[in-house]
């Protein structure tokens, strides 16, 4: 920050929570159905992963690379329903009202330098 002695022309303005931006934290039956999916989804992969060891210490590449490939859409999986299961369990904070925190998991460190340099005003 410049008044720090540093390049960046930046000024923190705190951003005010909306009342209800935790209202989903509320919603106990969603969070529970979501975290069972995820921990059902965990079980999986630590199946197919044990399955790849088991098929890659016995030499078996076609049967190692399918579990390979099946940890990896579980991955996936798991990686996407934890931004689902997000809103159920982590309260907002000023990181997600400015946005830098985005949905799915993106992150954005300069939203306002990215919105001028699409011609948008703050």
């Amino acid at each position: 920050m410049k008044e720090l002695g540093g390049d960046e022309d930046f000024e923190y303005k705190y951003i005010e929570p909306e009342p209800d931006e935790n209202a989903k934290m509320e919603d106990t039956a969603t969070r529970d159905a979501l975290i069972a999916r995820r921990q059902e989804l965990c079980k999986e992969f630590q199946t197919a992963t044990f399955a790849w060891i088991a098929a890659t210490s016995k030499g078996d590449k076609e049967t190692a690379a399918a579990q390979k490939e099946k940890r990896a859409d579980l991955t996936e999986k798991i990686r996407k329903g934890y931004w689902e299961l997000d809103p159920y369990v982590r309260a907002r904070s000023y990181y997600d009202r400015a946005g830098v925190i985005m949905g799915g998991g993106k992150i954005k460190f300069y939203p306002d330098l990215e919105m001028k340099a699409n011609g948008a005003s703050s």
